[in-house]
């Protein structure tokens, strides 16, 4: 009998071993569960930011992809203006010329046309009415508006 208590013995003793074997495994399993729930809510986790920080990413290009066709069109408009404004300076350059060919034009007139009512003045200053210097002067007109202003006041 005594071998058979020592086997019992040993029986006892190996299976107290492997229970306390399969505990320490089955808290060892619990553990490696636990932590691969906590890591899966943190993978989760982590997979929703970075949806969303590509989502901003792909915002934020967008924002500067309109930005940027923004200031193209700006500076075509720009470079547009600047071209019209420097037509409108041609233009202006060139009504100027021709105002001031006008006003010489109208000037070498008015002195023709002043120097020929003298002229036709002193002729017939013998007649009457013309006896005093010519048609009537005035200090307030010069030019062609004097001539009107002489002629008008003579009759």
């Amino acid at each position: 009998m005594n071998t058979t208590s020592s086997t019992d013995d040993m029986s006892v003793e190996r299976f107290q071993q492997l229970a306390t074997n399969l505990d320490r495994e089955r808290k060892a399993r619990e553990a490696v569960e636990n932590s691969k729930s906590d890591l899966q809510v943190t993978f989760n986790r982590l997979k929703v930011l970075a949806h969303e920080a590509i989502k901003k990413h792909d915002e934020v290009l967008h924002a500067k992809d309109e930005l940027c066709a923004h200031i193209v069109e700006v500076i075509k408009e720009k470079d547009h203006m600047g071209k019209q404004r420097d037509d409108v300076v041609k233009k202006l350059e060139k009504v100027m010329k021709v105002k001031d060919s006008s006003k010489s034009e109208i000037e070498t007139a008015t002195r023709m046309l002043v120097t020929g009512i003298d002229k036709v003045s002193g002729k017939v200053s013998s007649f009457k009415n013309f006896v005093g210097g010519g048609l009537p002067r005035s200090q307030k007109y010069t030019g062609l508006h004097a001539v009107a202003y002489g002629v008008i006041k003579h009759e």
